[in-house]
């Protein structure tokens, strides 16, 4: 899974998403996100059926949980307590463009973090690019755990982002 973390965090520097490969974080915000990648990994490998796994369904995941990675930072920063959750609902995989999020969230920062999304283009394409060059160990390519650590990096690479981004500061203009 290494060759993942370095194809992921190399392309999210490239296209700058992060402006080196060193992640920013927030420990309980990173725990809450690996576990939501570990769910929808699960979700993934479901409904990809019998031919392998659905590389569509593989992107729309990283782009969903990208902006849910965002907007659990912008909800953990407006809480009064530093407690965080959001809402993570599987279907809403089906279309990327119909993601609620928590409508105490300001309409400017919703934009911000829906715009986000695209983001996890250029990290689809690295785990695409990570897997194709490994493809010819197919014998000891783990796809389910590909497919793991592509999410998880996803959400901790946007962890990153929002937080240097500045958007768990309630009062940081967006």
């Amino acid at each position: 899974m290494e060759e993942m973390q370095k194809a992921m965090l190399a392309a999210a520097v490239a296209v700058g998403i992060l402006s080196e490969p060193t992640l920013r974080t927030a420990d309980k915000l990173r725990n809450i996100l690996d576990g939501a990648a570990r769910s929808l990994t699960l979700v993934v490998i479901r409904c990809s059926g019998e031919k392998g796994i659905d590389h569509g369904l593989v992107h729309r995941g990283m782009q969903y949980l990208f902006v849910k990675s965002v907007e659990l930072v912008v909800v953990w920063g407006r809480s009064k307590d530093g407690k965080a959750l959001v809402s993570v609902d599987p279907r809403e995989l089906r279309d990327p463009a119909g993601i609620s999020l928590d409508p105490e969230i300001p309409e400017k920062v919703q934009k911000q973090i829906i715009d986000s999304m695209g983001m996890a283009d250029q990290l689809f394409r690295a785990f695409q690019r990570s897997v194709a060059l490994r493809g010819h160990d197919e014998g000891t390519l783990d796809r389910t755990a590909e497919l793991c650590a592509a999410l998880t990096w996803t959400a901790r690479i946007a962890l990153s982002w929002a937080l240097t981004a500045e958007l768990h500061d309630p009062d940081q203009p967006s």
